[in-house]
């Protein structure tokens, strides 16, 4: 819409696009779920992102909000999640990608690792309890899954790394002109040749750099690899609409999305994982009073659990 643009000054914790409205900063807008708050108070961004088959209905507004809306100079952007109806009615789907439809990019080694499974399905109908209860016309339930398994490896080509002569302390091939020699740090006389002594190598750096650091697979002294990056990623929505009286109604709902991400360090066996725990809870009570009057009564409540850290023993696939 007009106004809109992919802001790359956010931070999303989920798989969202950070937009900027209106010249505004991407972590400015106002997130709302089911007309609940659902902001992420880390990145200020939104805090779970239903799958569209969940969703019935959403708005983007970017100006001349009226009172009901706040707490940002951005966007205001409402999402709608589905309710069942008086038929039962549900969907299944998958959205495959493969590097082995792919092929190499220019500039890459080999062919970057892509393999994504986004699956999930839907239902939704009347509360039917045989010989107990028959929602008919008054209460309904939702239920949505959605799961993510994704497997990346894209080119990285920043990592220098030492070749096997600077290794051993020769750096006479490595000095840009003769005028810039190696100097001892202690004497601050230069290293003859601009060799330095194995004497002066610390253990703790000649064990990092023998089982950690590669050594160079390009003319360049770079080392250029397939940086992976894996995702598991699940979802589940259940929501019950139910309705007391012909001018009453009451909804509820629960959001819960969970996800590890497995991420690679420049080198290529430092590893790490993020864990994120986020829920989303709404109650919701409306209330037709006349015709020309509604009343709205809702309580919402939302958490994100973090979790971030180096992993010695857990590789890229977990």
């Amino acid at each position: 819409i007009p106004g809109v643009v992919t802001s790359t000054g956010a931070v999303s914790l989920s798989e969202e696009t950070p937009i900027s409205v209106n010249g505004a900063r991407g972590n400015q807008n106002n997130y709302m779920l089911d007309g609940g708050d659902n902001n992420d108070p880390l990145t200020n961004m939104a805090s779970v992102v239903p799958n569209p088959d969940a969703l019935e209905e959403f708005s983007i507004l970017t100006n001349n909000f009226s009172a009901e809306y706040g707490r940002n100079v951005g966007a205001v952007v409402n999402a709608i999640t589905k309710s069942g109806t008086n038929k039962a009615h549900g969907s299944l789907y998958e959205f495959l990608r493969n590097d082995d439809f792919d092929t190499r990019n220019f500039f890459s080694l080999q062919k970057p690792k892509l393999r994504r499974n986004q699956y999930g399905g839907t239902m939704g109908g009347p509360v039917y309890i045989p010989k107990v209860y028959n929602g008919v016309d008054r209460t309904f339930f939702f239920f949505s899954f959605e799961g993510v398994r994704d497997r990346e490896a894209n080119t990285f080509s920043s990592l220098v790394t030492p070749t096997a002569l600077e290794r051993t302390g020769d750096f006479a091939q490595s000095a840009k002109k003769p005028t810039d020699p190696l100097s001892n740090p202690v004497s601050g006389q230069p290293f003859p040749g601009n060799i330095v002594p194995t004497s002066r190598f610390d253990p703790a750096s000649v064990n990092f750099l023998n089982q950690l650091v590669p050594l160079p697979n390009t003319v360049s002294g770079q080392y250029i690899y397939n940086q992976p990056q894996n995702l598991n990623d699940s979802q589940i929505l259940v929501r019950i609409d139910h309705t007391l009286t012909s001018k009453q109604r009451l909804t509820g709902r629960v959001f819960y999305d969970w996800n590890a991400t497995f991420y690679t360090a420049g080198l290529p066996l430092l590893h790490s994982i993020g864990y994120f725990h986020n829920y989303n809870a709404m109650l919701n009570h409306t209330y037709t009073i006349a015709p020309n009057l509604l009343n709205t009564a809702q309580f919402t409540f939302g958490r994100v659990l973090g979790q971030r850290g180096p992993t010695a023993t857990m590789g890229p696939n977990g």
